[in-house]
């Protein structure tokens, strides 16, 4: 899916500028160990195949991955989709669900306690109603600087959860919707008033 390739190649551009401008912990072996031992270690999609909605939901450096996924979502397993901070699926978005509706709740530093803790109780609210859930955690091990070991390792890992779920439904991710008339004519004039 050629928009993960973009999306981590600007998480790796700005790795590269951070690294001439001093920050320690960057080096590109260290980034492609990091990526292909997330994406090897792949994402269980198995629990998310079956629902009608997917929630994806992050705090911090977190939410920006959700919404990566959210959108990778939509695109490749065409499956509505909507990316919430995790605070806010806690607190009021649960009433519109039902268990026809998964969550998936990244959760990426193991240094935080607390969006930890919230985490956890988010996975169990939604279990109450009967909601699959599935966590994306932290990084594989690396030698690489925590904020870009867990942007990347996300980019990874939210790449296999959506390639699992465009298995488990039978689409073709790289086309997104065009080869169906509505959704060419849509890309199409989305894409062709030339006013950017």
């Amino acid at each position: 899916m050629v928009h993960t390739v973009a999306y981590t190649s600007s998480i790796l551009t700005g790795a590269v500028l951070a690294r001439e401008l001093g920050m320690e912990g960057i080096d590109g072996a260290g980034a492609e160990t990091l990526l292909r031992d997330a994406l090897d270690a792949g994402a269980d999609a198995a629990p998310l195949a079956g629902s009608e909605r997917i929630l994806t939901a992050g705090a911090e450096l977190d939410h920006i991955t959700a919404r990566e996924l959210a959108l990778k979502i939509a695109e490749g397993a065409r499956v509505q989709t909507a990316a919430l901070h995790l605070e806010t699926l806690l607190h009021g978005h649960l009433a519109g669900e039902d268990a026809g509706t998964a969550v998936v709740i990244v959760d990426s530093d193991r240094a935080s306690a607390r969006i930890g803790r919230r985490a956890a109780t988010a996975a169990r609210a939604v279990g109450e109603i009967g909601m699959p859930v599935a966590t994306l955690g932290g990084p594989p091990a690396t030698t690489l600087a925590p904020p870009l070991a867990r942007l990347l390792g996300g980019a990874a890992a939210l790449q296999s959860l959506t390639l699992g779920l465009v298995r488990a439904r039978g689409v073709n991710p790289d086309l997104i919707r065009r080869e169906e008339e509505p959704y060419r004519r849509a890309g199409e004039a989305g894409e062709g008033g030339g006013d950017w």
